[in-house]
């Protein structure tokens, strides 16, 4: 199924807080509030971008907390439904490797497929807190806590400080130091996690918008009730734009292999 859509959250708030559009907030938010699901496992900064916390939620005004990206604090969602959550009807936000392992653990454990709602995030790539805190040290020349958000956008791990200001360095320049991604992740050929209803992302997307390319049925549905229901606007990605998000798709791949000749 292919199906390419810009997003944008119609919430004021969420339009505020979230990332390009806020479109993962509000399907979460309309997830919740349909009663569709019976709550949202996600991940929530604490103290810092470097500090996040698996945070399950029941109360959809409480989801504003979770938006926002946070490639220093991932964490193994697979087991925590495995664990815990495997007879609840939940949405999850999920990078690809996370809708792979969710895939296995639906396999293995008997989960229902129905009663997970897989909300996709396009990933890049994560990096370790710890690296990170050293890695912005070292190549920024700025306190790591000074930092109150992060992505990684055209080649760039790029910071931004409480004052507005950014500060970028290319990723190529900080793995060759030992720094920047996990090694699995500079590996890492998956960028889209097609195994999710939806995969969100800003690659290719209008600003203001969330790129959203549909990949279930049931992905396709959430979007129509979320639209119906006043939660987010969407219209159709031009050719331009899904040119463009394939294209940062493919320089990420072709990455990932040249990395794969190099440790492998």
């Amino acid at each position: 199924m292919e199906k390419y859509l810009q997003v944008k959250a119609t919430n004021p708030e969420i339009l505020e807080k979230a990332e390009n559009g806020g479109a993962v907030t509000s399907l979460l938010k309309f997830l919740l509030e349909s009663n569709t699901v019976e709550g949202v496992l996600n991940i929530k900064k604490e103290k810092d971008v470097y500090d996040g916390i698996p945070t399950f939620t029941t109360d959809a005004d409480e989801l504003i907390e979770t938006a926002g990206s946070l490639h220093c604090a991932p964490t193994m969602i697979s087991d925590i439904i495995a664990r815990h959550l495997k007879d609840e009807k939940i949405a999850v936000t999920t990078k690809p490797c996370d809708a792979m392992a969710i895939d296995e653990i639906i396999k293995r454990c008997g989960i229902n497929r129905d009663n997970v709602y897989m909300i996709g995030l396009n990933c890049g790539g994560t990096v370790q807190p710890i690296v990170a805190e050293k890695m912005i040290k070292l190549f920024y020349d700025i306190n790591p806590e000074e930092v109150v958000s992060e992505e990684i956008n055209k080649g760039k791990f790029i910071v931004e400080l409480a004052d507005g200001t950014e500060k970028s360095v290319k990723i190529d320049d900080l793995e060759d130091e030992g720094y920047g991604r996990r090694e699995n992740c500079q590996r890492c050929e998956l960028k889209i996690p097609r195994k999710a209803d939806v995969a969100c992302g800003n690659w290719g997307s209008s600003k203001g918008y969330t790129f959203v390319e549909i990949n279930t049925p049931k992905g396709e549905q959430l979007i129509q009730n979320a639209i119906d229901n006043g939660y987010i606007e969407a219209k159709e990605a031009s050719e331009k734009q899904i040119k463009i998000r394939k294209k940062v798709e493919n320089i990420m791949i072709k990455m990932a292999k040249k990395t794969q000749k190099k440790q492998l």
